[in-house]
C-alpha cells in the first residue's frame, strides 16, 4: 500500500488581507470546506451548497471522487477543556483527482 504524505495546511490571503483561507493540501490537491468555498467565491454558504448539489445531480462531477471526509478537532461546547472530533466534508475543485 502506498503511504500518503502528511497533510499540509496552506494559508491563502488576499493582498488587503480581507480574506484568509487555510486550505488542506493532500497529494498536491487543494481541499476546501463549504465555508471556505463560500469565503473564496464571496457567496453565501447556501448558494455554494446548491451549486455543488446541482453539479452532482447533473453528473458533472462524481461525489465519491471530489469529496473526502477529514477529521477536525474543536472544543467541546459543554465540557470545558475537552476536545471533540468531527468528520467534515472537504471538496476539491480539481476534476482530475482520483481517490
Amino acid at each position: 500500500m502506498k503511504q500518503k504524505p502528511a497533510n499540509n495546511i496552506v494559508i491563502f490571503k488576499t493582498n488587503d488581507e480581507k480574506v484568509s483561507i487555510d486550505v488542506r493540501l493532500d497529494e498536491e490537491t487543494v481541499w476546501l470546506t463549504l465555508d471556505q468555498m463560500a469565503a473564496l467565491f464571496e457567496r453565501d454558504k447556501s448558494t455554494v451548497s446548491r451549486h455543488i448539489k446541482n453539479v452532482f445531480d447533473d453528473g458533472e462531477l462524481v461525489r465519491e471522487v471530489v469529496v473526502a471526509k477529514f477529521a477536525t478537532t474543536t472544543p467541546h461546547g459543554a465540557i470545558p477543556e475537552k476536545m471533540q472530533v468531527h468528520l467534515v466534508d472537504y471538496y476539491t475543485l480539481n476534476r482530475q483527482t482520483a481517490r
